[in-house]
């Protein structure tokens, strides 16, 4: 069974960089958008593409435990819970 016939040449690149260490420097680290609206991560040839709120949660479980608090002025502060 044959599928269907395959496209060969260059693809169109739809991502858009935000970022590269090294401008000029395509195995520079970088981060981009893609069309679908993905973050994604390239450092050492590995790329990693996320939605925006997984990069947000594995930011998040990365962090120690913090709690909110108030400050002087009625500004919302966080600070390392006690005992973590």
């Amino acid at each position: 069974m044959t599928g269907p016939p395959q496209e060969h040449g260059p693809a169109l690149n739809t991502d858009r960089e935000l970022w590269r260490e090294r401008p000029d420097d395509f195995y520079a680290p970088s981060v981009f958008v893609t069309e679908s609206g993905g973050i994604g991560m390239n450092v050492g040839g590995t790329v990693f593409v996320k939605p925006i709120r997984a990069w947000f949660a594995l930011a998040e479980a990365a962090e120690p435990p913090r709690e909110r608090y108030e400050g002087p002025h009625g500004e919302v502060l966080y600070r390392p819970k006690a005992g973590a």
